[in-house]
């Protein structure tokens, strides 16, 4: 029986594709590279769906040390703030106290009586039961210190992203060979799931809608239609409050709240680009019953590990300059001076193809985290860079199919120039007939009057 539904959604597919197969090969190519770049997007989504996102901070929680945007120094969205009032909850007053007052609680003689005395027994064990909450809750409190709330620092941010291209790729020229192999080694799975619609284990986030009643699509169209439309409208709505520099109130919307007024814009064009392309996800999917996302995904997950597998192989090529310079001695800031030059340009380059930039608006806590809000950024204008430009080459071969296919006026055909009139005397004008004997032409002999 389910592989009757597969055979049936094949077909069904197949059919929705025809008209745009009729299409002549450049129209089909551009609109062959537009749903591969924008395939992975349902990757980047797929391979963050056992990431539980926090839920909505109440909204007092959020007034507590929070102050309106400005233009000056940009606040780091990621405080501590939240974490602590929920874990104040939980503890006795005397402890909450010392909890809420912020990085300085290690300084404190409170804390040293409360839990610096016990920690520094020398009979204590990590084992022990007896002391294994207190031990758990100084873990929390140091966490909570350490992780308070800083001003936003443009150094510390390019850092992040450049720690970030380090772990993705590699240093050393055999790390980036093995990494291109891997990931060689997926594209050719990736292969094989397009065809099979995402029949392995890679495409399990694939396969959750397959099967389900036509009202359970019909239903996901609409959710994702509406929330297309309410991400453009808060897009719209952010870009005017940049413009009027932050005189509009804040919405009730957490990353609107989270996000500084001139990363707004950024954030919610990049979400308004997702939830277009899963609004044309859920329309393909009412047809097929939920396996034009397979194909898409498979499609997009190709596409990703072939990007990689390109990276890595130029990595391992730049890495071998690396090598040699080594010789003289490992010096960690030459190192560094070498991970912008080899690794952090094809890192970003890489993830711009890959569509990661709009992925990283989609989980901007996460992403802002781990590469920063400048690399996030960037990467989201080259995504968007290349969505439009695609965009522009379709509908500009729409544009050009269009105007062959109307009838095209016929030009008036010119006319030919009239025939020289025969001479008069019946021969070449010069008194010789054409049977070659001379005779004098008749008008001579009526002159006229």
């Amino acid at each position: 029986m389910h592989l009757v539904r597969i055979h049936r959604a094949v077909f069904l597919l197949l059919y929705a594709l025809k008209p745009a197969w009729q299409l002549n090969n450049r129209s089909r190519t551009g609109i062959a590279i537009l749903a591969i770049l924008m395939g992975m997007f349902n990757i980047s989504l797929a391979n963050n769906v056992g990431y539980n996102r926090p839920k909505t901070v109440p909204r007092g929680a959020l007034s507590q040390g929070r102050s309106k945007p400005s233009l000056g120094s940009i606040q780091n969205p990621y405080n501590a703030n939240s974490y602590m009032s929920r874990l104040a909850e939980k503890l006795s007053p005397k402890q909450r106290n010392l909890l809420l007052r912020g990085p300085d609680i290690k300084k404190s003689d409170a804390f040293s009586k409360e839990f610096g005395r016990p920690l520094s027994r020398p009979s204590i064990s990590v084992d022990s039961k007896k002391y294994q909450p207190l031990i758990k809750k100084e873990q929390e409190l140091r966490y909570a210190a350490e992780t308070a709330e800083k001003h936003w620092s443009l150094a510390e941010d390019l850092e992040k992203y450049r720690v970030y291209a380090v772990k993705e790729g590699s240093r050393y020229f055999v790390g980036s060979i093995r990494k291109a192999g891997f990931h060689a080694g997926l594209a050719v799975e990736d292969i094989v799931n397009v065809f099979t619609l995402a029949s392995t284990d890679r495409g399990i986030p694939l396969r959750e809608n397959d099967g389900k009643p036509i009202s359970f699509y019909l239903e996901k169209v609409g959710q994702a239609g509406a929330e297309t439309l309410d991400n453009i409208l808060i897009t719209l709505y952010s870009s005017a409050d940049l413009i009027t520099l932050d005189l509009l109130s804040d919405l009730e919307n957490e990353a609107y709240r989270d996000n500084h007024v001139l990363v707004r814009p950024f954030v919610f064009t990049g979400r308004s680009i997702g939830s277009a392309w899963k609004t044309v996800e859920s329309v393909g999917n009412v047809p097929t019953f939920g396996y034009f996302d397979n194909v898409t995904g498979s499609a997009g997950m190709f596409f990703e590990n072939s990007v990689e597998t390109v990276k890595h192989g130029c990595q391992a090529v730049t890495n071998l300059p690396r090598g040699f310079i080594r010789l003289g001695g490992r010096n960690e800031n030459l190192d560094k001076m070498q991970d912008w030059l080899w690794l952090v340009p094809l890192e970003y380059l890489s993830n711009v193809i890959e569509m990661k930039g709009i992925s990283n608006m989609q989980d901007y806590k996460n992403a802002f985290k781990e590469k920063g809000v400048i690399g996030s950024i960037l990467e989201m204008g080259g995504s968007t860079y290349i969505v439009c430009r695609t965009i522009d080459e379709i509908v500009d071969e729409l544009d050009d199919d269009d105007n062959g296919k109307q009838p095209t006026e016929e030009a008036p055909a010119e006319e030919a120039p009239p025939e020289p009139a025969p001479p008069t005397d019946g021969g070449n004008g010069n008194g010789i007939p054409p049977s070659g004997f001379y005779s004098w032409p008749i008008s001579s002999f009526f002159p006229e009057s």
